[in-house]
């Protein structure tokens, strides 16, 4: 009767664990305060260091906005390593990101050339109106992505090149053309 229970609690704490492992990625959002309403999917894959990552971000049911970059550790759980929030007075949620690719070049040394991307991830609940930005009012050798519903937006920056971000402010960018006040 004994082995009976010792087994039944085995298999039952085996089930918690794995239940608990499968969901690592919620309950890391969830510990690190960022709700699932405001975890839309900004950017994911593999970080330098063989490690899977995603940025998630959003605006919260309190307006604020929220922005996290999470990393699957070793084990396979999920963790946050950063996270940015308007709560905390700042004027937009921001985080940021370096990711090294390789792209096939066709020239006479036909080596692999390694390009080195920097990502900017800022979110807010400010915008006056509509977001458009055009490639003229971008730095060269960056793109954005951006996604807004009324006020609420969150804007991926994406530097292709080693310095393409460097000295780049979203924050100023948006309040030139009186996208946020």
């Amino acid at each position: 009767m004994k082995k009976k229970i010792i087994l039944i609690a085995a298999a039952c704490l085996v089930v918690i664990l794995v239940a608990l492992w499968h969901n690592s990625y919620a309950l890391a959002l969830l510990a690190a305060d960022v709700p699932a309403s405001a975890a839309d999917l900004v950017d994911a894959g593999v970080d330098e260091n063989g490690r899977e990552f995603r940025v998630t971000g959003g605006v919260r049911a309190d307006g604020s906005a929220v922005l996290a970059y999470c990393v699957r550790n070793a084990a396979g759980v999920w963790e946050v390593a950063q996270r940015s929030d308007t709560r905390a007075g700042e004027e937009l949620a921001s985080v940021g990101w370096l990711r090294v690719v390789t792209a096939n070049r066709f020239d006479v040394s036909d080596g692999p050339l390694t390009v080195t991307e920097g990502h900017i991830a800022v979110a807010g609940n400010s915008a006056q109106k509509l977001i458009e930005l055009a490639p003229a009012d971008l730095p060269d050798g960056v793109t954005a992505d951006l996604r807004q519903s009324g006020p609420a937006f969150v804007l991926h920056f994406t530097g292709h090149g080693g310095d393409a971000l460097s000295g780049f402010s979203a924050a100023a960018l948006l309040r030139e053309d009186a996208y946020i006040s």
